[in-house]
């Protein structure tokens, strides 16, 4: 599922949308009218974590989730007319005259006027770890509301933390060595505090396309950048998506555990159990 960081990476693509009127607009699989937006004004595309808000003149506002298969494409404009033929499983077609977006698979799209009821979901977002200004003290309140829930669950619930998905939560952990299975009450303020400051720049530097064979792993007196050289190491991943493969920062194999629906990466050695139930193999 595309994380907050991949949302504010398209949302950065979209901009040459904003400040256009709207040539074109189809929600080809829903039943929301769409006319009533032809020649407004797009005022802003901007990501709420892992939502993508595309607001027009009048405070309408189109959202869109992607969830796992979701995906928003955009390109120049050239001098054909535009089609009224689009690839399988568009959901959205949106057009000014020098560029065309199409979004495609995405089961989230709605289109309503902003602060309408319809938008209750985004209403129950936590802070976004992505947002312009990062209240790392608010956000480390906020997770103890869920002392009692494991971290790896509490950081993924986008009502304390918006922005968080599987990845970053497995190497987040990792590069802090701190156990996924334990519960929040378990991490002093500091510990949950570096965790955010960490997820916050590691994230943001993959926005800003600086997260290149590079990870961060855990070692004495904070995080130290490696080379992904070695371990069969994905782009930018240290643990998730390595389950069997030496640790970069010990050479322990690292596992693939069940956690709630999804599944977690951890070096045992680096992330020491701090809870008597770590969790299971998966």
């Amino acid at each position: 599922m595309p994380e907050g960081d991949t949302l504010h990476r398209i949302a950065l693509r979209m901009q040459p949308l904003v400040g256009g009127l709207v040539e074109a607009l189809s929600l080809p699989r829903g039943t929301q009218p769409t006319a009533h937006l032809v020649g407004k004004r797009i005022v802003s595309i901007e990501a709420r974590g892992k939502n993508l808000l595309v607001t027009f003149e009048g405070r309408w506002v189109l959202h869109t989730h992607l969830r796992m298969n979701g995906a928003w494409r955009l390109r120049a404009r050239d001098d054909r007319p535009l089609s009224s033929r689009f690839p399988r499983g568009t959901v959205v077609h949106l057009a000014t005259a020098t560029h065309e977006a199409l979004c495609t698979n995405a089961p989230t799209v709605v289109l309503a006027r902003a602060g309408s009821l319809r938008f209750d979901p985004l209403a129950s977002l936590g802070p976004d770890l992505l947002a312009d200004e990062v209240d790392l003290d608010a956000m480390v309140r906020r997770l103890r509301a869920a002392d009692e829930t494991p971290i790896g669950l509490a950081v993924m619930d986008q009502r304390l933390v918006a922005g968080i998905g599987n990845v970053w939560k497995s190497e987040g952990l990792f590069a802090r060595g701190l156990d996924p299975f334990a519960p929040v009450a378990r991490f002093a303020d500091d510990e949950l505090r570096a965790l955010l400051a960490h997820l916050h720049m590691a994230m943001q530097a993959n926005v800003d396309g600086r997260a290149h064979r590079r990870a961060l792993v855990p070692a004495r007196g904070g995080p130290r950048i490696t080379r992904l050289s070695v371990g069969g190491a994905r782009e930018g991943h240290a643990v998730y998506e390595r389950a069997g493969a030496p640790c970069l920062a010990c050479g322990t194999r690292v596992e693939r555990r069940k956690q709630g629906t999804r599944s977690t990466y951890v070096c045992p050695r680096c992330q020491p159990a701090r809870s008597p139930t770590p969790g299971s193999a998966a």
